[in-house]
Protein backbone atom coordinates (compact mmCIF):
# COMPACT_ATOMS: atom_id res chain seq x y z
CA UNK A 1 0.00 0.00 0.00
CA UNK A 2 2.83 2.40 0.82
CA UNK A 3 4.38 1.77 -2.58
CA UNK A 4 1.06 2.56 -4.26
CA UNK A 5 0.66 5.82 -2.32
CA UNK A 6 4.28 6.79 -2.99
CA UNK A 7 3.93 5.96 -6.70
CA UNK A 8 0.74 8.00 -6.94
CA UNK A 9 2.39 11.00 -5.25
CA UNK A 10 5.40 10.81 -7.57
CA UNK A 11 3.15 10.56 -10.63
CA UNK A 12 0.96 13.48 -9.48
CA UNK A 13 4.05 15.60 -8.78
CA UNK A 14 5.46 14.80 -12.21
CA UNK A 15 2.19 15.79 -13.89
CA UNK A 16 2.01 19.03 -11.96
CA UNK A 17 5.55 19.88 -13.03
CA UNK A 18 4.73 19.35 -16.70
CA UNK A 19 2.33 22.25 -17.06
CA UNK A 20 3.51 24.80 -19.56
CA UNK A 21 4.60 27.99 -17.86
CA UNK A 22 3.46 31.29 -19.31
CA UNK A 23 5.68 34.19 -20.09
CA UNK A 24 5.65 36.62 -17.19
CA UNK A 25 4.16 40.06 -17.66
CA UNK A 26 6.85 42.43 -18.85
CA UNK A 27 8.04 44.88 -16.20
CA UNK A 28 9.48 48.17 -17.43
CA UNK A 29 12.85 49.32 -16.18
CA UNK A 30 13.42 52.57 -14.28
CA UNK A 31 16.86 52.79 -15.87
CA UNK A 32 15.39 52.44 -19.37
CA UNK A 33 12.72 55.00 -18.52
CA UNK A 34 15.43 57.45 -17.45
CA UNK A 35 17.44 56.79 -20.63
CA UNK A 36 14.40 57.23 -22.88
CA UNK A 37 13.61 60.57 -21.20
CA UNK A 38 17.05 61.74 -22.36
CA UNK A 39 16.13 61.15 -26.04
CA UNK A 40 14.33 63.46 -28.45
CA UNK A 41 10.68 64.11 -27.63
CA UNK A 42 9.16 62.41 -30.67
CA UNK A 43 6.17 60.15 -31.34
CA UNK A 44 7.43 56.62 -31.97
CA UNK A 45 5.48 53.69 -33.37
CA UNK A 46 6.76 50.14 -33.24
CA UNK A 47 6.46 48.09 -36.40
CA UNK A 48 7.09 44.40 -36.88
CA UNK A 49 9.78 42.43 -35.11
CA UNK A 50 10.91 39.67 -37.47
CA UNK A 51 13.59 37.03 -37.73
CA UNK A 52 14.84 34.67 -35.11
CA UNK A 53 14.98 30.91 -35.13
CA UNK A 54 12.09 28.73 -36.27
CA UNK A 55 12.39 26.71 -33.08
CA UNK A 56 13.93 27.61 -29.77
CA UNK A 57 16.26 24.74 -29.07
CA UNK A 58 18.38 24.55 -25.97
CA UNK A 59 21.96 24.15 -27.15
CA UNK A 60 22.82 21.69 -24.39
CA UNK A 61 20.03 19.12 -24.47
CA UNK A 62 17.71 19.83 -27.39
CA UNK A 63 14.66 20.98 -25.44
CA UNK A 64 12.11 22.64 -27.74
CA UNK A 65 11.07 25.67 -25.72
CA UNK A 66 7.83 26.11 -27.65
CA UNK A 67 6.59 23.46 -25.19
CA UNK A 68 7.60 25.80 -22.38
CA UNK A 69 5.34 28.66 -23.41
CA UNK A 70 7.74 30.36 -25.84
CA UNK A 71 6.09 29.89 -29.19
CA UNK A 72 8.01 30.51 -32.39
CA UNK A 73 5.04 30.32 -34.75
CA UNK A 74 3.42 33.47 -36.06
CA UNK A 75 -0.14 32.31 -35.43
CA UNK A 76 -0.27 32.04 -31.65
CA UNK A 77 -2.97 33.85 -29.68
CA UNK A 78 -2.56 36.68 -27.18
CA UNK A 79 -2.53 34.23 -24.27
CA UNK A 80 0.66 32.65 -25.58
CA UNK A 81 2.68 35.38 -27.30
CA UNK A 82 5.48 34.56 -29.67
CA UNK A 83 8.92 35.65 -28.61
CA UNK A 84 8.77 38.20 -31.45
CA UNK A 85 5.49 39.57 -30.08
CA UNK A 86 6.88 39.63 -26.56
CA UNK A 87 9.92 41.67 -27.61
CA UNK A 88 7.72 44.03 -29.65
CA UNK A 89 5.29 44.56 -26.75
CA UNK A 90 8.19 45.09 -24.33
CA UNK A 91 9.54 47.88 -26.55
CA UNK A 92 6.05 49.42 -26.74
CA UNK A 93 5.74 49.23 -22.94
CA UNK A 94 9.10 50.97 -22.43
CA UNK A 95 8.30 53.73 -24.94
CA UNK A 96 4.81 54.17 -23.43
CA UNK A 97 6.23 54.53 -19.92
CA UNK A 98 8.50 57.29 -21.22
CA UNK A 99 5.66 59.04 -23.07
CA UNK A 100 7.28 58.39 -26.45
CA UNK A 101 4.91 55.78 -27.92
CA UNK A 102 2.24 56.54 -30.48
CA UNK A 103 0.28 53.92 -32.43
CA UNK A 104 0.44 56.04 -35.55
CA UNK A 105 4.05 57.10 -35.09
CA UNK A 106 3.74 60.51 -36.72
CA UNK A 107 7.48 61.03 -36.40
CA UNK A 108 9.28 57.68 -36.34
CA UNK A 109 8.57 53.96 -36.81
CA UNK A 110 11.02 51.47 -35.31
CA UNK A 111 11.20 47.89 -36.58
CA UNK A 112 13.44 45.05 -35.56
CA UNK A 113 15.02 41.88 -36.85
CA UNK A 114 16.08 39.22 -34.36
CA UNK A 115 19.51 38.14 -35.50
CA UNK A 116 20.21 35.84 -32.59
CA UNK A 117 18.00 34.30 -29.93
CA UNK A 118 19.45 31.37 -28.12
CA UNK A 119 19.31 29.67 -24.77
CA UNK A 120 22.66 28.18 -23.84
CA UNK A 121 23.12 25.94 -20.85
CA UNK A 122 26.51 25.51 -19.28
CA UNK A 123 27.67 23.76 -16.18
CA UNK A 124 24.93 21.77 -14.53
CA UNK A 125 22.81 24.65 -13.23
CA UNK A 126 23.62 27.76 -15.28
CA UNK A 127 22.18 29.18 -18.50
CA UNK A 128 22.26 32.32 -20.66
CA UNK A 129 19.70 33.91 -22.91
CA UNK A 130 21.57 35.46 -25.83
CA UNK A 131 19.53 38.06 -27.69
CA UNK A 132 20.67 40.19 -30.62
CA UNK A 133 18.23 42.50 -32.42
CA UNK A 134 18.94 44.87 -35.30
CA UNK A 135 16.67 47.87 -34.83
CA UNK A 136 15.87 50.09 -37.80
CA UNK A 137 14.14 53.45 -38.00
CA UNK A 138 11.96 54.98 -40.68
CA UNK A 139 14.64 57.72 -40.83
CA UNK A 140 17.15 55.20 -42.24
CA UNK A 141 19.24 54.70 -39.08
CA UNK A 142 19.85 51.21 -37.74
CA UNK A 143 22.03 49.42 -35.23
CA UNK A 144 22.56 46.02 -33.66
CA UNK A 145 22.16 45.51 -29.93
CA UNK A 146 23.28 42.29 -28.29
CA UNK A 147 23.01 41.07 -24.72
CA UNK A 148 23.55 37.96 -22.63
CA UNK A 149 21.42 37.38 -19.57
CA UNK A 150 22.77 34.76 -17.14
CA UNK A 151 20.55 32.89 -14.70
CA UNK A 152 20.41 29.75 -12.57
CA UNK A 153 18.22 26.88 -13.74
CA UNK A 154 18.31 25.04 -10.39
CA UNK A 155 18.17 21.61 -12.08
CA UNK A 156 19.87 19.49 -14.69
CA UNK A 157 16.72 18.59 -16.64
CA UNK A 158 12.96 18.45 -16.48
CA UNK A 159 10.24 21.02 -15.91
CA UNK A 160 12.33 23.16 -13.57
CA UNK A 161 14.72 23.99 -16.42
CA UNK A 162 11.80 24.89 -18.64
CA UNK A 163 10.17 27.03 -15.95
CA UNK A 164 13.37 28.93 -15.19
CA UNK A 165 14.05 29.54 -18.89
CA UNK A 166 10.60 31.03 -19.43
CA UNK A 167 10.73 33.05 -16.19
CA UNK A 168 14.10 34.48 -17.24
CA UNK A 169 13.03 35.52 -20.74
CA UNK A 170 11.36 38.75 -19.53
CA UNK A 171 14.41 39.97 -17.60
CA UNK A 172 16.60 39.00 -20.57
CA UNK A 173 14.47 41.14 -22.92
CA UNK A 174 14.50 43.93 -20.33
CA UNK A 175 18.30 43.88 -20.27
CA UNK A 176 18.50 43.91 -24.08
CA UNK A 177 16.18 46.94 -24.37
CA UNK A 178 18.05 48.76 -21.61
CA UNK A 179 21.32 48.12 -23.43
CA UNK A 180 19.74 49.49 -26.63
CA UNK A 181 18.49 52.64 -24.86
CA UNK A 182 21.94 53.13 -23.33
CA UNK A 183 23.57 53.21 -26.77
CA UNK A 184 24.03 56.61 -28.43
CA UNK A 185 22.89 54.89 -31.62
CA UNK A 186 19.40 54.50 -30.15
CA UNK A 187 19.07 58.29 -30.20
CA UNK A 188 19.86 58.17 -33.92
CA UNK A 189 16.78 55.97 -34.42
CA UNK A 190 14.62 58.74 -32.97
CA UNK A 191 16.11 61.61 -34.97
CA UNK A 192 13.52 63.35 -37.15
CA UNK A 193 14.91 64.60 -40.43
Amino acid sequence: MRKLIFGTLVFATALAGCTSPRLPAYVTSRDTLYLLHQTADVDVAVGEINGGPRELIDAADGIDFSFCGLDSSDDSDDNSPTYRGYIRQALIDELSAAGRYSKQGEDIVITGNIERLRLVRYLPFKANWIIAVRFASSNGAEFLVSSEYAFDVHAMAGPTVCNRAVESFGPAVNEMIERAALSPQFGDLLRVE
